[in-house]
């Protein structure tokens, strides 16, 4: 068991993380082996997220202080390891995703809009093709009526030429 005095090191860690972050995702690590997990952890660090073991009361103390009304203890889940990402949950889902797709996501937290998501929502999410990808996606669809209706010109003009 730890300490008085350790634990406000956890929460000052926590804090300091907290307040970098612009988003929290939530995992189960319960059956996962050591390794696994340190492996895990280099591979977050490199895109810039931290992945940290922080107890879901010191985690409600964090909370508390940051005055932000959310009881990680409403989070279902044994073993609750936190995901803390510099960037928006957003940018950070679809890569979370990839490294934990065999670790159960419990969900995410929302720092800026400070909305709680579920995990099937994060999955949906992380899911998304990329802004680029989407963007694509839209000048094609947009793009289609017109490129039909130019060909239907030219095949008209092609007829009436051949007459």
């Amino acid at each position: 068991m730890k300490s008085k005095e350790q634990k406000n090191k956890e929460i000052k860690a926590g804090e300091e993380l907290f307040g970098k972050s612009q988003s929290l995702i939530f995992v189960d690590f319960g059956k996962i082996p050591t390794q696994k997990i340190l492996s895990l952890k280099k591979k977050l660090k490199e895109l810039g997220v931290q992945f940290k073991v922080i107890k879901k009361r010191l985690l409600k103390i964090i909370f508390k202080k940051s005055e932000i009304d959310f009881d990680p203890q409403s989070v279902s889940g044994g073993q609750m390891g936190t995901i803390f990402a510099l960037k928006d949950i957003y940018s950070t889902a679809r890569l979370v995703y990839k490294f934990f797709e065999s670790i159960k996501i419990l969900g995410a937290y929302d720092l800026k809009e400070k909305q709680f998501l579920e995990s099937d929502l994060f999955k949906k999410i992380a899911l998304l093709p990329s802004r680029e990808v989407l963007l694509a996606q839209l000048a094609g669809v947009l793009t289609a009526p017109l490129k039909m209706f130019l060909y239907i010109l030219n095949e008209k003009s092609k007829q009436m030429v051949e007459k």
